[in-house]
């Protein structure tokens, strides 16, 4: 099941960020946690294309999105397809939330 694996979830004091983008240049986690900076959590890539991040200190209800930067260099922010939670419309970002 892949909503086990993929998105955000809650571990003992930390959070894990996966996200499938095989053909992305780079990935970041930006959210309220860190200013919505794209430098500060950069995420590395394994062999299968999953981008994985652990972050410790986040809390419920945190928005964020990925940053990724396309192989054409072109920035974009998106939601991620496995939250559990998400912003009220029109906002788009994610929230981190335990099911």
């Amino acid at each position: 099941d892949l909503f086990d694996k993929l998105g955000a979830h809650f571990l003992k004091d930390s959070v894990i960020f996966r996200v499938w983008a095989p053909n992305a240049r780079e990935v970041s986690v930006v959210g309220d946690f860190n200013l919505w900076n794209s430098n500060k959590h950069k995420i590395k890539k394994n062999d299968f294309g999953i981008w994985e991040l652990e972050i410790k200190n986040l809390k419920v209800y945190d928005n964020y999105k990925f940053a990724i930067i396309q192989s054409n260099d072109k920035l974009c922010l998106k939601a991620d397809p496995f939250a559990f939670h998400t912003e009220t419309r029109p906002d788009t970002a994610s929230k981190l939330f335990v099911p």
